[in-house]
This record gives structure tokens, sequence and C-alpha cells, in this order.
């Protein structure tokens, strides 16, 4: 049942990730530092019973000097715009008024009105900068439902096959854009499922020769990016910078037990200071993300406990126990390589995954607490599916009976086989206090916050 709530939880608390569509304050003007660019962001972290009704107040500032600096050195600044960009890379008409707030033109959207298992919305534009071309790309990645299971794609073997579909769509239409321009610098960056997407585009583009663009001449920033290619894939490229915050969950997936990586180089905000609670507090005082304390999980043999002692080592901890090995039975099962899991379990989390992100917000909620308090009963598959599909059916949830049943005997043997741990978490403040941080770090106004607060020379 853990192995469940694992899945579960993040996709509960990620559905909602991003608030309310972010709302566009009109722009300062250009001065001779650029453009601060304004928005308005309902936050997705206060506490439920939270009185505040305030925004939260985002600026970004724009310059065109960013472009003339070599992509290999990274700036903070052009790392803060950039998602920004991220960050309104959300709707079709929130991501044109960023663009034509920073005097981009040739404005070209491919955002999905009806989104699936198989979508990703983005958004290209275009600035002339003296004597080069600027294209830039933004990838959605939040605030949507359904292309969470595509997220789960991982495929037998190479790149993350749900996300190097996705980076490959992108990259066609990227080459018919861009062949318009000459002199073209590249300016890519996306959040999350956005970020790992654009991670795999940003190697294909360099590794292929379709594209005649220079390291020098091509600026990636991504933000709490998962990891998405092979590992051989994956080379140390200087120009690509890889946002993270170690305490959060998300960009350790898919595991590098599996053999998955990002290429390019990481920058862990957690290392650059020791104040996030402190941040979080000057973000939102009424925030809802449980503060830090040591905890203790069981280690991979499943037999001994490890403590958690700072957050982050709680998120490889986590998936050191998912990778764990085991021999399976009829009542148990154990995923701990990329074989495994496929084979055995992908369909049925990206079933778990697609539920979570296509029943309405109550019957959601209904079903995860009712799960809860009736897990004692539910011990066998039949039972569980028994209890799931009146909930399925209220939610309008179209689905086969027979994959259903398959699905949830999977589920069934992973509540026995993490049975005593989903106790623990359960009945342990500081051990759920601990998961759920590892899972709400990665809202996207957090990590904004942060990188604010980062300083890149210390």
């Amino acid at each position: 049942m853990k192995k469940m709530m694992y899945l579960l939880i993040p996709a509960l608390l990620l559905s909602s990730c991003g608030g309310d569509t972010p709302t566009p304050v009109p722009p300062t003007p250009p001065g001779p530092e650029g453009t601060v660019v304004k928005y308005d962001l309902q936050p997705s972290i206060r506490k439920a019973d939270s009185e505040k009704t305030e925004p939260y107040h985002l600026e970004f500032k724009y310059s065109d000097e960013f472009f003339k600096e070599d992509a290999k050195d990274f700036s903070r600044d052009l790392a803060l715009i950039s998602n920004g960009k991220s960050l309104m890379a959300i709707t079709e008409n929130v991501i044109k008024s960023f663009y034509d707030t920073i005097e981009f033109d040739d404005f070209e959207s491919h955002f999905v009105t009806e989104k699936t298992e198989n979508t990703v919305s983005y958004a290209l534009a275009h600035k002339s900068i003296e004597d080069f071309n600027v294209v830039s790309l933004a990838v959605c990645g939040h605030d949507y439902g359904l292309e969470w299971a595509n997220n789960a794609l991982l495929g037998e073997s190479g790149d993350h096959l749900g996300f190097s579909l996705r980076a490959n769509e992108i990259y066609t239409a990227l080459q018919t854009y861009i062949a318009d321009y000459e002199n073209v610098k590249l300016w890519i960056s996306g959040y999350s499922r956005g970020g790992a997407i654009s991670n795999v585009l940003s190697h294909y583009i360099l590794s292929r020769d379709d594209f005649d663009i220079d390291p020098s001449d091509m600026f990636v920033y991504t933000f709490e990016c998962p990891k998405g290619l092979a590992i051989d894939n994956a080379p140390k490229y200087e120009n690509v910078f890889n946002i993270i915050y170690s305490g959060d969950f998300i960009p350790y997936l898919a595991p590098t037990e599996y053999g998955f990586a990002r290429c390019g180089v990481d920058i862990d905000l957690f290392e650059s200071s020791t104040k996030t609670d402190e941040v979080l507090y000057n973000l939102d005082s009424d925030n809802s993300i449980p503060a830090f304390k040591p905890y203790s999980m069981v280690d991979s043999t499943g037999l001994n406990t490890i403590t958690i002692e700072n957050e982050n080592d709680g998120p490889q901890a986590l998936i050191n126990y998912i990778a764990r090995d085991g021999e399976d039975g009829d009542d148990y099962i154990y995923f701990p390589n990329r074989e495994a899991f496929v084979n055995k379990t992908q369909h049925t989390i990206q079933t778990v995954l697609s539920v979570a992100f296509t029943l309405p917000s109550d019957i959601k909620s209904e079903l995860l607490n009712g799960i809860m308090s009736e897990i004692l009963n539910l011990d066998t598959a039949q039972k569980l599916y028994d209890f799931l599909t009146p909930y399925l059916d209220r939610g309008g949830y179209e689905y086969d009976p027979e994959e259903l049943l398959a699905d949830c005997e999977v589920i069934h043997k992973l509540i026995m086989t993490d049975f005593g741990l989903m106790m623990i978490a359960y009945f342990n403040e500081d051990v759920k206090n601990g998961l759920m941080r590892m899972f709400m770090i990665h809202f996207p106004e957090v990590g904004n916050a942060l990188l604010n607060a980062y300083n890149p020379n210390k």
C-alpha cells in the first residue's frame, strides 16, 4: 500500500500544482537595465484554513543583453526570467502576454485544448537583436492532468519513452520554425515535465546534425527537471543548466538505478542555503509545507531502519526503498530495475495517475480517505476492485474491467509488500511530514522563491 501511496500522494498534490492561472500586471516600460515583467499568482501551498486571499507578486527582469553572453556562463538573471517563462507557459494567452511584454514576435502556439496521455503544450517566439535572432521555446510543465500518465511511460530501453516522444515532436516543429531565420540563438526552458522534455530535446539538438547551433549560442535552463535520458545519452553540456532542489523527490525520477540521467549541469539550490524554511515563511507565512524533522525509514533490505538526518537525503532513501531487490511471490512484488518496472507495474502506475488526474477533486478526496479507512478490509484484488469502481463510475472514468482487475492485482501485491512501512508512515508524524515535504517542495512558486534567494557565489 505504501508504494500506492507514493504514487497517489505526488499525483494528488501536484494535480493542483501552480494554483490559478497567472494574471499579467501592466509591464514596466523598458529601461536601461531591461524590462520588468510582473505577474500575480495564486499560491498552491497556502493552508486550507488560511484567511489570506492576496496573490503572490512575481517579478522577472528581461534584457536583450542576456543573449550577448556565452551560453556556457551561468546567469542568475537569465535563470530567473527563464523560470518566469516556464511558469507562464500555462495557457496560450498567458505565455503570449509574456512574450508580448518582452517584445518577442512571430508567436506560434502549440497549446492543446484537450490534453491526453500523449500530448504536450508549448509555444515558440522570436526576437531580432542586432545581428542575430533569438528563438525561444517554452514547454508547459504544470497545471496539466492526463499527461502525468505519460511521465510514467519509461519504455523498455533507451531514453524515457514518454519524454523522448514529446521531445521529438517539438524537435520537428522547431526545425520548421527556425528555418525562417539566420544567425539563430536558442532560448529553451521548462519546469518539471516541461524541464524533462526540454532537457531531452536539448541533447537531441546538440547531438544531431539538423541544427547548426553552437553550444555557446544555445541557452537552456530547466527547473526541478526529472531524468529522461539513458545514462549513456547524457553528456555534461556546459550550456544546459538544471536548477533543482535536492530535497525534492521529482528530480530523482526516473531513477539513476533504472539507468536514467539528465544532460547538462545540475545546480542544487539546497546546497546554496540552509535557510529554506525562512524562504518559505517569507514567501507565505501561512504555507502548508511542514518543517523538516529527522525521521526513520526502512532500508533497502526491509529489515533495518535508517534515520534521515538531512532533508536532501530523503529522496534517495525513498528511491533505494522503491528500487530494492526481492523475490516476487503470490502476495509480494518488487521492481528493482527498469525491466521489472516496465513489465510488472508501468501500466498500473499509469492507471493510478490517470485516475488521480481525471476524477473530480471531491470524489478523489473521498476515494483517498476511503482507502485509508478501509485498508484492512481490502485484502483481495477483487475487494479492491469492488471498492474502487463505484468512485470511478461516479467520476465518469472509463475503464476496461479486465485491465482494471489486473491493475488491482498489482496494487494488492504492493499493499502486502509495503503494509508495515505504510503503517509507520501513516502513524509517525515525522515520517509523514518528511514525505509530504519531499513532494510539496516541488511546487513552482517555491522553486521561484528559492531561486530568488540563491547565491551563485556561495
